[in-house]
């Protein structure tokens, strides 16, 4: 792999990085005050995982991305690029929607529809996209779980 692969695979991951963390930022006070007070599931991780876990996830998101754009032999590529932004704009935003807005049910049905499109993704983009999209497939699918309690039981 050459120098400018190199960085521009580096720079996809820190701005999904960057990108995922200042949405973090700009709820964060939201999380504190509102989110502390609501029935949370049992399974809930502490509020410190969900940064660790988003960083991997990320960081997988941004690869993902750099080989799909990469790809100049994928037959649907325009529907790959398409269907891989739709699902960034989904989990950008999930947060705003649920920790700053409140609108608990309105994030279960972003977090619902985010979650068909990463399996869209993983179906129609090459096999290594499908890999590294699984853990992020999984933890969605988790959090629509925890959403779902939320606005069940609040």
């Amino acid at each position: 792999m050459g120098t400018q692969k190199k960085i521009a695979l580096v720079l996809w991951i820190m701005v999904l990085i960057l990108l995922g963390s200042g949405i973090g930022v700009l709820t964060g006070d939201d999380v504190t005050l509102w989110y502390k007070a609501l029935n949370r599931s049992v399974l809930t991780p502490p509020n410190g995982v969900f940064p660790v876990v988003w960083t991997f996830l990320y960081a997988m998101i941004g690869v993902s991305g750099w080989l799909i754009w990469g790809d100049t032999e994928c037959r649907r590529q325009r529907l790959v690029k398409t269907v891989y932004i739709l699902q960034l704009l989904l989990n950008w935003m999930w947060s705003p929607i649920f920790f700053h807005y409140h609108w608990i049910g309105g994030a279960v049905l972003v977090v619902t529809f985010l979650a068909i499109t990463i399996g869209a993704l993983m179906v129609l983009a090459q096999r290594t996209v499908s890999v590294l999209m699984t853990p992020y497939l999984v933890w969605v699918l988790f959090a629509l779980y925890l959403n779902f309690y939320i606005w069940w039981y609040n």
